[in-house]
């Protein structure tokens, strides 16, 4: 009898060939196969394979019980993350692929947010840019109106000065000789053959000002520094219908007193003549005397603290001599050698401690019909009675009005 002997690698051969031989295969549908393969996979249809496959492997089971059977899914040419030449079950295929889609779903997630963040950024810089722009513009804007005004205001002194006359200004020769068509410079000649040079503001004439409206005279006397030499003197005269009387200073008690530090002669800081540093004083003094005048009491002071109001009483009388050192030379409307006298008429109260907020009362002189006794009446609103003279001279006035006596 012939020995038959076969190597034991014949023998693995062999072995191997009839496992094959019993092994069943379960072609995978071309649908599932494709979304297997590709980056985003079909999972219905792999779920549907999956269950196909868990089917004949139960049947696989039942029909032999002793052999125990694995489903394994070929995805050598996979490109949705399986390696070349791996073998993967589907449930692990399809965990690491819904992984990696979680890592795709978040990545796109935050660039979404990165993308809207950089997009509220961009907003809230142009917002900043447009209302930079916008408040640019405005100033741009109020100071062409601010230009437009100033050159406004510039023709219209300029027409008034052409169109109007001499004003109070020209009566009685007030600039010591010069000319009366208007306003102007020219040369004056006063006391002891001094020469000045005079200016006068003309303004257009109306009902209020042929009331209210005199002239003051601002004259300028100068001296150079270096060698002493005096410089002509230089006489502005400007209208006015209102004497703004500064009473802040303890000293000032009365009215004559604010009209002493009115028209005292004051210093000028940083003077120059010719370019050269030089000493020199100013001295208001009235020109043209009005028909009515008006005197304002600056009662409200400015500092670093804010607006004050001065509340102490200021003494005033019934009747007003304007002094003659208060009187420019050929001060129109003033006989020589005569103080002007003027009666007190009205005065207007201010109740209050700002300047913001407060009440007004005014106290009214009427005169008497046929030459009686002539009395004061006190107005609150709608509320008018009749008070004594005496009640209205311890007024805490703000504002005071004297007509000018027709006698003086």
């Amino acid at each position: 009898m012939a020995s038959s002997v076969v190597s034991g690698r014949q023998l693995e051969k062999w072995e191997k060939e009839r496992e094959d031989a019993n092994r069943t295969e379960i072609p995978m549908p071309k649908a599932a196969r494709d979304s297997f393969n590709s980056m985003q996979p079909n999972f219905n249809a792999l779920a549907k394979f999956e269950k196909k496959l868990d089917r004949f492997t139960q049947r696989m089971e039942d029909k032999d019980s002793g052999v125990k059977t694995e489903a394994i899914v070929n995805v050598m040419s996979s490109t949705a993350g399986a390696g070349s030449g791996d073998f993967h079950t589907y449930r692990g295929f399809r965990k690491k692929e819904n992984a990696r889609i979680a890592d795709f779903e978040a990545a796109r997630k935050e660039d979404e947010a990165r993308r809207a963040w950089e997009a509220e950024q961009a907003e809230r810089e142009a917002d900043v840019l447009a209302k930079r722009s916008k408040k640019a513009a405005k100033r741009a804007r109020q100071k062409e109106k601010e230009r437009e005004r100033q050159q406004a205001e510039k023709r219209a002194r300029g027409e008034a000065s052409a169109a109007a006359g001499g004003a109070a200004a020209g009566e009685e020769g007030a600039g010591g000789g010069g000319d009366s068509d208007g306003g102007g410079e020219w040369l004056s000649v006063g006391k002891g053959s001094k020469v000045s040079t005079t200016r006068t503001m003309a303004v257009a004439s109306s009902p209020v000002r042929a009331i209210f409206s005199g002239m003051v005279c601002n004259r300028v006397e100068a001296r150079e520094d270096e060698d002493g030499k005096v410089a002509k003197p230089s006489n502005t005269i400007e209208p006015f219908t209102c004497l703004n009387l500064d009473i802040d200073r303890a000293a000032i008690r009365s009215l004559d007193d604010a009209l002493d530090a009115f028209f005292d002669k004051q210093s000028l800081e940083d003077f120059k003549i010719r370019g050269k540093s030089a000493s020199a004083s100013k001295q208001p003094l009235l020109q043209a005397l009005p028909s009515v005048l008006v005197l304002h009491l600056k009662r409200f002071t400015y500092d670093q603290h804010g607006s004050h109001k001065v509340l102490r009483h200021l003494s005033f009388e019934q009747t007003l001599r304007v002094q003659r050192s208060h009187l420019a030379d050929g001060c129109a409307g003033a006989r020589p050698k005569a103080a002007p006298a003027y009666t007190l008429v009205a005065v207007v109260a201010h109740h209050g401690h700002t300047l913001g907020g407060g009440h007004y009362t005014c106290d009214v002189h009427v005169p008497s019909a046929g030459g009686g006794t002539s009395e004061w009446y006190h107005c609150d609103d709608n509320r008018v009675r009749k008070v004594k003279a005496s009640d209205v001279m311890q007024r805490q006035a703000y504002v005071l009005f004297y007509e000018r006596a027709a006698d003086s």
